[in-house]
Parts: C-alpha cells; structure tokens; sequence
C-alpha cells in the first residue's frame, strides 16, 4: 500500500496513445436504457458524451484505465524517492500494466534497457517494474527526465475485458445521467451517484494508508 505522498504526480505521465472508439458498446448502452427515447439512435451523439463522461468519471474514482492505453513516465533517475523502492520501480498505473521499452539517457544518447532484464509484477492496485537478481540499474546522466518508460495499461480494446460489475456500474450512471439530464453532465456529482454504482466503485478504488481521495 502507499500513502498519498507516494502515489505519482500527474505531469510525470504523458499520455501519448488513447483508442478513438467509446469502450463501452452503444447497443449495449441502450439495451440498458430499455425503452428510453435513446434507444431509438435519435441521441446517439448525446448518449455517446454522456457515456465518455462517465467512463471518466469511472477512471478518475478507480484510478483505472478501462481501455487500453499508452503511458510514457518520466523520472529524473532510477533511485526516484517516490518511485524506487528496493530495486523497484513503482508504475501508478493500475491493471494490465505491460513494458514497452525502458530507456535512459547517456552521453547525450538515449540507450534502451533489455527487457530480459526486469520484469512487471501483478498488483490490483500499483504494480512494479523489477530488475532481475543479477542486474543493476544502469548509470545515466544527471539531468531532469532522464528516465523514459513507455508502457501500456488498461483492460484491452473490447467491453469484454472490463469486468462485467464495473460495466453494470458505468450502464446505471449512464442510465441515471441520460434520464436527468442538465444535473450531473460533467459527471462531477458524487452524491447523485446510483448506490449500486457507489458501492462497485468503492470496491475498485486502490488502497492507501491514508483518507481517500474521492469521497462519496
């Protein structure tokens, strides 16, 4: 578990691939409004804003990336305070975490770490990149960002692969903002929340030694 000291900061991760398409089908959207107007297609284009809105709001409360994306972080070194911990690498990234390519600066050059030598942990909340027992970190020169780990995080590219509560959590808030719609279209309204919703989130937010971050 970390404390809120530990857990990144945001400008460390540059978000450089995200998928185009809604994760979430639109037919499977409607098939939960049932009978509302939308099931019609005639709201599509607002139905898909309210879906993006609260697969959002999803991510930000679960710290979760429901489709899969590309992530580069950067750090200063290898020994980051908030990162390094017993040869280790924490990545604040949460499920699904795959390594593209560590690299580092030398001499002015990047240069690339072989992928034989590390490996990435499972954790439901933050997993580590590893060095294998018979590997150092290399040396590197002694400049801002001169760590770059590009990777990859999320559950995939298909409504399939997120676990079916979170999706039937994500239809009910759909299903709650669509049928009141001009209250919640930001997604910013905690106590608006279905119960069930609230809950399955609950459970999916990562732990921590200290309060919450989102409260409900």
């Amino acid at each position: 578990m970390w404390t809120s000291q530990e857990k990144t900061n945001q400008h460390n991760y540059e978000l450089i691939e995200s998928p185009c398409e809604l994760i979430l089908d639109l037919e499977q959207i409607k098939k939960h409004l049932n009978d509302l107007p939308a099931c019609d297609g005639s709201e599509d284009v607002y139905l898909t804003k309210v879906a993006n809105a609260a697969i959002s709001y999803a991510e930000k409360i679960t710290e979760l990336d429901l489709a899969t994306k590309t992530y580069r972080l950067y750090l200063d070194h290898f020994g980051s305070h908030h990162h390094h911990h017993n040869n280790c690498i924490n990545i604040f990234k949460r499920r699904n975490v795959e390594i593209l390519s560590v690299e580092f600066l030398l001499d002015g050059e990047l240069q690339t770490v072989d992928n034989n030598n590390y490996f990435v942990t499972f954790s439901n909340d933050y997993p580590q990149l590893c060095l294998v027992d018979d590997f150092c970190f290399p040396d590197h020169d002694n400049r801002k960002q001169a760590i770059q780990i590009k990777f990859k995080a999320g559950f995939g590219d298909k409504s399939c692969n997120i676990p079916s509560d979170l999706c039937q959590a994500i239809f009910e808030h759909i299903a709650q903002m669509f049928t009141n719609r001009g209250d919640c279209e930001e997604c910013d309204c905690d106590g608006n929340l279905p119960s069930n919703t609230k809950m399955i989130y609950q459970a999916y937010k990562p732990l921590t030694l200290t309060t919450c971050q989102y409260n409900f």
